[in-house]
Protein backbone atom coordinates (compact mmCIF):
# COMPACT_ATOMS: atom_id res chain seq x y z
CA UNK A 1 0.00 0.00 0.00
CA UNK A 2 1.06 3.43 -0.70
CA UNK A 3 1.26 6.87 1.75
CA UNK A 4 -1.37 6.09 5.01
CA UNK A 5 -1.48 9.37 6.11
CA UNK A 6 -3.99 11.82 4.55
CA UNK A 7 -3.28 14.73 2.40
CA UNK A 8 -6.47 16.28 2.60
CA UNK A 9 -8.85 16.35 5.32
CA UNK A 10 -10.31 12.64 5.22
CA UNK A 11 -13.77 13.81 3.51
CA UNK A 12 -12.31 15.89 1.30
CA UNK A 13 -9.59 13.09 -0.03
CA UNK A 14 -13.04 10.49 0.17
CA UNK A 15 -15.18 12.68 -2.28
CA UNK A 16 -11.94 13.34 -4.65
CA UNK A 17 -10.82 9.45 -5.02
CA UNK A 18 -14.72 8.32 -5.70
CA UNK A 19 -15.34 10.97 -8.08
CA UNK A 20 -12.08 9.63 -9.57
CA UNK A 21 -13.50 6.16 -9.65
CA UNK A 22 -16.66 7.00 -10.69
CA UNK A 23 -15.43 9.03 -13.60
CA UNK A 24 -12.84 7.19 -14.48
CA UNK A 25 -13.63 3.68 -13.29
CA UNK A 26 -10.79 1.92 -15.63
CA UNK A 27 -8.47 3.83 -12.27
CA UNK A 28 -10.29 1.58 -9.74
CA UNK A 29 -7.22 -1.36 -9.79
CA UNK A 30 -5.01 1.38 -9.22
CA UNK A 31 -6.88 3.50 -6.58
CA UNK A 32 -7.17 0.44 -4.60
CA UNK A 33 -3.46 0.06 -3.73
CA UNK A 34 -2.51 3.87 -2.53
CA UNK A 35 -3.93 3.18 0.88
CA UNK A 36 -6.06 1.11 3.03
CA UNK A 37 -8.23 3.83 4.29
CA UNK A 38 -8.87 4.15 0.07
CA UNK A 39 -9.52 0.61 -0.73
CA UNK A 40 -12.29 0.57 1.80
CA UNK A 41 -14.00 3.25 0.03
CA UNK A 42 -13.26 2.25 -3.80
CA UNK A 43 -13.89 -1.46 -3.04
CA UNK A 44 -17.47 -1.34 -2.99
CA UNK A 45 -17.69 0.67 -6.77
CA UNK A 46 -15.51 -2.20 -7.82
CA UNK A 47 -18.96 -4.29 -7.25
CA UNK A 48 -21.52 -1.63 -7.84
CA UNK A 49 -21.95 -3.23 -11.44
CA UNK A 50 -21.42 -6.37 -12.94
CA UNK A 51 -21.53 -7.72 -16.52
CA UNK A 52 -20.85 -11.64 -16.93
CA UNK A 53 -20.67 -13.32 -20.32
CA UNK A 54 -19.85 -16.81 -18.74
CA UNK A 55 -20.48 -19.44 -16.11
CA UNK A 56 -17.04 -18.91 -14.65
CA UNK A 57 -17.17 -15.57 -14.21
CA UNK A 58 -20.46 -15.75 -12.19
CA UNK A 59 -19.27 -18.50 -10.32
CA UNK A 60 -16.05 -16.67 -9.50
CA UNK A 61 -17.06 -13.45 -8.61
CA UNK A 62 -19.94 -14.93 -6.33
CA UNK A 63 -16.71 -16.94 -4.62
CA UNK A 64 -15.37 -13.38 -3.90
CA UNK A 65 -18.75 -11.86 -2.28
CA UNK A 66 -19.33 -14.93 -0.16
CA UNK A 67 -16.22 -13.68 1.74
CA UNK A 68 -17.79 -10.35 2.26
CA UNK A 69 -20.31 -9.05 4.64
CA UNK A 70 -23.75 -8.97 3.92
CA UNK A 71 -23.44 -5.17 4.06
CA UNK A 72 -20.67 -5.08 1.66
CA UNK A 73 -22.79 -7.21 -0.92
CA UNK A 74 -25.65 -4.48 -0.52
CA UNK A 75 -23.23 -2.53 -2.81
CA UNK A 76 -23.97 -4.44 -5.84
CA UNK A 77 -26.59 -2.61 -7.79
CA UNK A 78 -26.65 -3.35 -10.97
CA UNK A 79 -25.96 -6.99 -13.10
CA UNK A 80 -26.01 -7.46 -16.11
CA UNK A 81 -26.01 -11.53 -16.97
CA UNK A 82 -26.93 -12.32 -20.88
CA UNK A 83 -25.46 -15.65 -21.90
CA UNK A 84 -26.47 -19.48 -21.19
CA UNK A 85 -23.68 -21.71 -20.88
CA UNK A 86 -23.17 -25.71 -22.60
CA UNK A 87 -24.55 -26.58 -18.62
CA UNK A 88 -27.59 -25.58 -17.93
CA UNK A 89 -27.92 -27.10 -14.45
CA UNK A 90 -24.36 -25.69 -13.68
CA UNK A 91 -25.61 -22.07 -14.66
CA UNK A 92 -29.19 -22.26 -12.63
CA UNK A 93 -27.48 -23.07 -9.57
CA UNK A 94 -24.78 -20.30 -10.01
CA UNK A 95 -27.14 -17.72 -10.89
CA UNK A 96 -29.75 -18.53 -8.04
CA UNK A 97 -26.80 -18.66 -5.49
CA UNK A 98 -25.63 -15.27 -6.55
CA UNK A 99 -28.49 -13.48 -6.92
CA UNK A 100 -29.52 -14.94 -3.17
CA UNK A 101 -26.46 -12.84 -1.83
CA UNK A 102 -26.51 -9.78 -3.50
CA UNK A 103 -29.98 -9.12 -2.05
CA UNK A 104 -29.08 -5.27 -3.01
CA UNK A 105 -29.95 -5.41 -6.49
CA UNK A 106 -31.63 -3.11 -8.51
CA UNK A 107 -31.10 -3.05 -12.13
CA UNK A 108 -31.31 -6.81 -13.28
CA UNK A 109 -30.81 -7.70 -17.10
CA UNK A 110 -31.08 -11.58 -17.63
CA UNK A 111 -31.01 -13.28 -20.89
CA UNK A 112 -32.58 -16.58 -19.36
CA UNK A 113 -34.45 -17.23 -16.22
CA UNK A 114 -35.39 -20.50 -15.15
CA UNK A 115 -38.39 -21.04 -13.18
CA UNK A 116 -36.38 -21.48 -9.78
CA UNK A 117 -35.49 -18.15 -9.82
CA UNK A 118 -38.84 -16.42 -9.81
CA UNK A 119 -39.05 -16.49 -6.21
CA UNK A 120 -35.84 -14.85 -5.89
CA UNK A 121 -36.46 -12.23 -8.18
CA UNK A 122 -39.74 -11.31 -5.37
CA UNK A 123 -37.13 -11.14 -2.81
CA UNK A 124 -35.48 -8.65 -4.37
CA UNK A 125 -36.23 -4.41 -4.75
CA UNK A 126 -35.73 -4.45 -8.46
CA UNK A 127 -36.78 -0.98 -9.73
CA UNK A 128 -35.59 -2.06 -13.48
CA UNK A 129 -35.74 -5.67 -15.01
CA UNK A 130 -35.03 -7.04 -18.09
CA UNK A 131 -35.87 -10.65 -19.09
CA UNK A 132 -37.06 -13.12 -21.41
CA UNK A 133 -41.06 -13.23 -21.61
CA UNK A 134 -40.86 -17.11 -22.98
CA UNK A 135 -39.39 -18.50 -19.78
CA UNK A 136 -42.49 -16.66 -17.43
CA UNK A 137 -44.76 -19.02 -15.59
CA UNK A 138 -47.75 -17.35 -13.61
CA UNK A 139 -48.53 -19.10 -11.23
CA UNK A 140 -51.28 -18.28 -8.37
CA UNK A 141 -48.20 -17.41 -5.88
CA UNK A 142 -47.02 -14.85 -7.67
CA UNK A 143 -49.82 -13.46 -8.83
CA UNK A 144 -51.47 -13.33 -5.47
CA UNK A 145 -47.81 -11.95 -3.95
CA UNK A 146 -48.90 -7.96 -2.77
CA UNK A 147 -45.02 -7.87 -2.28
CA UNK A 148 -43.82 -8.88 -5.42
CA UNK A 149 -41.68 -6.76 -7.69
CA UNK A 150 -43.65 -3.84 -5.60
CA UNK A 151 -40.76 -1.15 -6.64
CA UNK A 152 -40.43 -2.02 -10.51
CA UNK A 153 -40.75 0.94 -12.36
CA UNK A 154 -39.09 -0.34 -15.63
CA UNK A 155 -39.47 -3.90 -17.77
CA UNK A 156 -38.18 -5.17 -20.56
CA UNK A 157 -39.72 -8.04 -21.53
CA UNK A 158 -37.99 -10.06 -24.94
CA UNK A 159 -40.09 -12.28 -27.29
CA UNK A 160 -43.34 -11.23 -25.90
CA UNK A 161 -45.85 -11.82 -28.20
CA UNK A 162 -48.56 -12.25 -26.25
CA UNK A 163 -47.83 -9.93 -22.60
CA UNK A 164 -48.76 -12.35 -19.19
CA UNK A 165 -51.62 -10.22 -17.28
CA UNK A 166 -49.58 -10.34 -13.65
CA UNK A 167 -47.64 -7.64 -15.21
CA UNK A 168 -50.59 -5.20 -15.11
CA UNK A 169 -50.63 -5.97 -11.74
CA UNK A 170 -47.35 -4.53 -10.80
CA UNK A 171 -48.28 -1.33 -8.77
CA UNK A 172 -45.40 0.72 -9.40
CA UNK A 173 -44.40 -0.04 -13.53
CA UNK A 174 -44.67 2.89 -15.39
CA UNK A 175 -42.64 1.67 -18.30
CA UNK A 176 -42.84 -1.03 -20.39
CA UNK A 177 -40.86 -2.25 -23.32
CA UNK A 178 -41.69 -5.11 -25.48
CA UNK A 179 -39.32 -7.18 -28.26
CA UNK A 180 -40.74 -7.73 -31.58
CA UNK A 181 -44.87 -7.47 -30.18
CA UNK A 182 -47.58 -9.63 -31.48
CA UNK A 183 -50.67 -7.99 -32.67
CA UNK A 184 -53.66 -7.67 -31.39
CA UNK A 185 -52.77 -8.91 -28.16
CA UNK A 186 -50.66 -6.16 -27.47
CA UNK A 187 -53.33 -3.60 -28.46
CA UNK A 188 -55.74 -5.58 -25.90
CA UNK A 189 -53.02 -5.40 -23.16
CA UNK A 190 -51.62 -1.75 -22.88
CA UNK A 191 -55.36 -0.63 -23.09
CA UNK A 192 -55.77 -2.61 -20.42
CA UNK A 193 -52.59 -1.38 -18.54
CA UNK A 194 -53.62 2.19 -17.74
CA UNK A 195 -51.21 2.84 -15.02
CA UNK A 196 -48.15 2.80 -18.08
CA UNK A 197 -46.71 6.05 -18.92
CA UNK A 198 -44.47 4.62 -21.79
CA UNK A 199 -44.89 1.55 -24.11
CA UNK A 200 -41.81 1.25 -25.74
CA UNK A 201 -42.05 -1.51 -29.24
CA UNK A 202 -39.01 -3.09 -30.30
CA UNK A 203 -38.37 -4.05 -33.42
CA UNK A 204 -35.15 -6.17 -33.82
CA UNK A 205 -35.38 -6.50 -37.75
CA UNK A 206 -37.54 -3.18 -38.94
CA UNK A 207 -40.42 -1.62 -37.99
CA UNK A 208 -43.34 -3.83 -39.53
CA UNK A 209 -44.67 -1.68 -42.99
CA UNK A 210 -48.25 -1.70 -41.47
CA UNK A 211 -47.00 -0.32 -38.01
CA UNK A 212 -46.00 3.41 -40.41
CA UNK A 213 -49.24 3.77 -40.67
CA UNK A 214 -52.51 4.28 -37.96
CA UNK A 215 -53.44 0.85 -36.28
CA UNK A 216 -55.62 0.52 -33.11
CA UNK A 217 -52.68 0.59 -30.56
CA UNK A 218 -49.90 3.14 -31.74
CA UNK A 219 -52.72 5.52 -31.65
CA UNK A 220 -52.10 5.59 -27.76
CA UNK A 221 -50.65 8.42 -26.42
CA UNK A 222 -47.97 6.36 -24.69
CA UNK A 223 -46.42 4.21 -27.49
CA UNK A 224 -43.30 4.49 -29.15
CA UNK A 225 -42.26 2.22 -31.63
CA UNK A 226 -38.64 1.72 -32.51
CA UNK A 227 -35.50 -0.31 -34.65
CA UNK A 228 -33.11 -1.55 -32.27
CA UNK A 229 -30.25 -4.35 -31.57
CA UNK A 230 -31.04 -6.55 -28.68
CA UNK A 231 -27.91 -8.40 -29.73
CA UNK A 232 -25.41 -8.97 -26.75
CA UNK A 233 -23.11 -6.17 -26.91
CA UNK A 234 -25.44 -3.56 -28.30
CA UNK A 235 -27.68 -3.78 -25.52
CA UNK A 236 -25.25 -3.75 -22.57
CA UNK A 237 -23.73 -0.65 -24.87
CA UNK A 238 -27.47 0.80 -23.86
CA UNK A 239 -28.20 -0.31 -20.96
CA UNK A 240 -24.11 0.94 -19.59
CA UNK A 241 -25.46 4.13 -20.93
CA UNK A 242 -28.01 4.66 -18.93
CA UNK A 243 -26.20 3.86 -15.98
CA UNK A 244 -23.93 6.39 -16.10
CA UNK A 245 -27.16 9.01 -16.84
CA UNK A 246 -26.71 9.16 -20.33
CA UNK A 247 -29.22 8.45 -23.06
CA UNK A 248 -30.34 4.73 -23.55
CA UNK A 249 -33.40 3.30 -24.95
CA UNK A 250 -36.20 4.88 -22.00
CA UNK A 251 -34.43 8.21 -22.33
CA UNK A 252 -34.75 7.96 -26.13
CA UNK A 253 -38.43 6.76 -25.58
CA UNK A 254 -39.57 10.20 -23.33
CA UNK A 255 -37.94 12.59 -24.83
CA UNK A 256 -39.74 11.47 -28.31
CA UNK A 257 -43.08 11.68 -26.10
CA UNK A 258 -42.34 14.87 -25.22
CA UNK A 259 -41.68 16.43 -28.22
CA UNK A 260 -44.80 14.74 -29.72
CA UNK A 261 -46.61 16.51 -27.14
CA UNK A 262 -45.34 19.89 -27.52
CA UNK A 263 -44.92 19.45 -31.05
CA UNK A 264 -48.70 18.78 -32.85
CA UNK A 265 -47.48 18.26 -36.52
CA UNK A 266 -45.42 15.20 -35.31
CA UNK A 267 -48.08 12.46 -35.77
CA UNK A 268 -46.07 9.19 -35.97
CA UNK A 269 -45.16 7.05 -33.02
CA UNK A 270 -41.75 6.07 -34.90
CA UNK A 271 -39.00 7.04 -32.91
CA UNK A 272 -35.63 6.51 -34.77
CA UNK A 273 -32.38 6.29 -32.04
Amino acid sequence: MGTQTPAFPLDLEQEIFVTTAILYPETMPTLLLVAHRVLVWIEPLLYRTLLFDNNTRLFSAMQTLKLKSPTFRQNVHDIFLWYRSSNWEDEQINMSAFLSICTGVQNLVLRYLPYSMFPILGSLQLRRLALPMFFLPQPSSITDNPDFLRELTHLHVHSAQTPHTWICQLPSLTHLALSDPGRPSVHNFIEASKKLQVVVCIFTQGVPGDLRRNTAWVDDPRVVIMRMSVRAPDYCRDWKSGLAGGRDFWCCAEEFLAKKQSDKSITTQICDL
